[in-house]
C-alpha cells in the first residue's frame, strides 16, 4: 500500500465527519420525534382548526370585496353617467344597455344565447317580480356551478372583453340585461 495524499486523508476525514454528523443527527430527531408525538398531534389539531377558520374568513372576505366591487361598479358608472360618458350601462332604473353594449350585444350574439337558456330558466323566475328576476339573472351569467356557456361562447365573452379593454365579468353583465328583459316579457311584466 502507498502513502496516501493529503487530498485523499482530507476526503476520508470528511466522509467521517460527515457520517457521524447525519448519525447524530438522526439519534436527536428519532428520539426527539418518539417524545413529541402526542404534542405534534394535538398540535396537528389545532393548526386543523386554524386552516377551517381561515378557509371561512377567506370566503367571507372574497363575498364582501365581491359586494365592494359591485358598489364600486355602479358608482362609477353613476359618475361617468354624470359626466356624460356612461361605461356600461344607463344608470337609471330599470338598468338598460347603451348604444356600445347593444352592439357588444350583437357581436357576442347574446340573442341567440338567451334564446338557448330562457326555456329552461322560464321555470326557475316563475313567481317573482321583476326584482327578483333581475337579481336571478345577474347571478346566473356569473355562477360558475352552471353549464351556461360553450366553449365557443366562453372564448367569445373573453375575446370580446379583452377587445375592449373590459372583464369578461361586465360582458356577462350584458347577458345578464339581455336574459332579463325576455324572462320579464315572457312572464308579463314590464321589460324595459
Amino acid at each position: 500500500m502507498g502513502s496516501l495524499t493529503v487530498g485523499e486523508i482530507t476526503s476520508i476525514v470528511t466522509v467521517v465527519l460527515v457520517g457521524i454528523g447525519v448519525l447524530v443527527t438522526y439519534l436527536t430527531c428519532g428520539s426527539n420525534t418518539t417524545k413529541q408525538s402526542k404534542k405534534d398531534g394535538e398540535r396537528e389539531g389545532t393548526v386543523n382548526a386554524f386552516m377551517e377558520t381561515t378557509e371561512k374568513q377567506l370566503s367571507d372576505l372574497d363575498k364582501r370585496v365581491f359586494r365592494l366591487d359591485e358598489r364600486f361598479f355602479y358608482f362609477s358608472n353613476a359618475i361617468s353617467a354624470k359626466l356624460g360618458i356612461p361605461l356600461y350601462y344607463e344608470t337609471k332604473s330599470p338598468i338598460v344597455l347603451t348604444k356600445a353594449r347593444k352592439e357588444l350585444a350583437k357581436e357576442i350574439e347574446a340573442q341567440e344565447w338567451v334564446d338557448k337558456v330562457s326555456g329552461i330558466l322560464k321555470e326557475k323566475v316563475t313567481g317573482l317580480d321583476a326584482y327578483g328576476i333581475e337579481v336571478f339573472c345577474f347571478e346566473y351569467v356569473d355562477d360558475e356551478d352552471q353549464d351556461q356557456y360553450s366553449d365557443e361562447e366562453e372564448k367569445v365573452i373573453r375575446a370580446s372583453a379583452y377587445k375592449r379593454g373590459i372583464r369578461a365579468f361586465d360582458v356577462r353583465r350584458v347577458l345578464a340585461i339581455e336574459l332579463r328583459d325576455r324572462l320579464l316579457k315572457e312572464a308579463g311584466l314590464e321589460a324595459p
